[in-house]
């Protein structure tokens, strides 16, 4: 949707600076909730769930809404916009549903950890 080149790739630039963010954190959420021997193997699913899920539904919805909603092999321009947007709004809304269950998780871990070192 850009008018020219240069705002396309700053727009880019832009994007994929923030997009980067969570990555990180969220692999180390999953290694932080996960008991240490199986930390692994917890970072392991959840990026497999994640690859899984972006590739699979990616494409298939971007052609979907192209497809179905325009009528329009040619929109993909739009049916990306589209997917992004509600790609992007889903992942807000989990990670607003999923915090309150992370935190508690964390917590506990923490109380399991205090308990455990009392005993010793």
């Amino acid at each position: 949707f850009a008018r020219s080149d240069g705002a396309a790739i700053a727009w880019l630039v832009l994007v994929n600076f923030f997009a980067a963010f969570p990555w990180g954190a969220a692999s180390a959420a999953a290694a932080e909730v996960v008991p240490a021997p199986m930390r692994a193997q917890g970072v392991a699913l959840y990026f497999s769930v994640i690859n899984l899920v972006s590739v699979a539904l990616g494409p298939i919805a971007v052609a979907a809404i192209a497809q179905y909603v325009f009528h329009d092999d040619a929109a993909i321009r739009q049916a990306l916009a589209i997917v992004n947007v509600l790609g992007m709004s889903g992942a807000i809304a989990l990670f607003i549903i999923g915090m309150p269950a992370y935190r508690r998780t964390i917590e506990r871990r923490d109380s399991f950890r205090i308990d455990a070192a009392r005993r010793l």
